[in-house]
């Protein structure tokens, strides 16, 4: 069985399926990534801390998926367990070396039951073949960047903002 390690963070698949994660999985569009985990149980210094129903990556990016195939288990999902798998996907993915990462959750509801999660969006799984995230930084000083960037911006200090991406540059040099 495969185990992808960063100290303090093993992720390994469980070897059952959940019947209704085949329809999940087929409606999951992989052309883009490098590597695909189903079922994930993420382990924390050998304790079983989260599990993700599908994590994807590519070279630079990592995104993590829990699925959701009813409305009352998207409605029983309470945004601060959904607030915690996405801020441990944060900390996998920085301790991983990603440079972004995304974890959403997909529920075969209608799109009238999605909206978020505390900040995690919900998409339904209709919309997952053609599903885009938008990857949040795993680095908080790069992150701390952009929001300067906007308020300096919105200020109209042009050399402040100038030196800021500028830095920024220099930070995510290789």
């Amino acid at each position: 069985m495969i185990e992808i390690k960063a100290d303090p963070y093993v992720l390994r698949p469980r070897p059952d399926v959940i019947g209704t994660e085949t329809i999940f999985r087929s409606c999951l569009d992989v052309s883009w990534c490098k590597g695909v985990l189903f079922n994930v149980v993420a382990l924390k210094s050998g304790r079983a801390a989260m599990e993700y129903d599908a994590v994807l990556w590519d070279d630079d990016n990592i995104l993590f998926i829990e699925y959701k195939d009813t409305r009352n288990a998207l409605q029983a999902l309470q945004a601060k367990k959904a607030q915690m798998l996405g801020d441990r996907a944060g900390n996998i993915a920085r301790k991983l070396g990603f440079k972004g990462y995304n974890f959403t959750i997909v529920a075969n509801v209608s799109s009238a039951d999605t909206s978020t999660k505390s900040w995690v969006p919900v998409i339904t799984l209709s919309k997952l073949p053609n599903y885009k995230p938008e990857y949040m930084p795993t680095r908080r000083d790069i992150e701390k960047l952009d929001e300067m960037v906007g308020k300096y911006s919105a200020k109209g200090m042009k050399d402040v903002v100038k030196d800021l991406k500028s830095l920024k540059k220099e930070i995510e040099k290789p």
